[in-house]
């Protein structure tokens, strides 16, 4: 169980890497200029506790009760 907990948290964090975001890769690689690394950096330094925050949330809130435990 601590392995489907850890690959989702890794999984689900994918919206700030244009490797692993095909939305964004399309806008970085188009012909006007949309954003900067430093632009995904910040995103994700805000993203991040939020993401995580979630994840615990979920986990004390309903996966715990549907028998989902660490």
């Amino acid at each position: 169980m601590a392995v489907l907990f850890i690959s989702t948290a890794g999984m689900d964090y994918c919206q700030t890497f244009p490797v692993s975001s095909k939305a964004l890769l399309m806008f970085q690689e188009g012909g006007a200029e949309t954003f900067e690394p430093a632009d995904l950096l910040r995103l994700s330094a805000v993203l991040l506790p939020v993401h995580v925050a979630l994840i615990v949330i979920f986990y004390y809130g309903y996966w715990q009760w549907v028998g989902l435990a660490l």
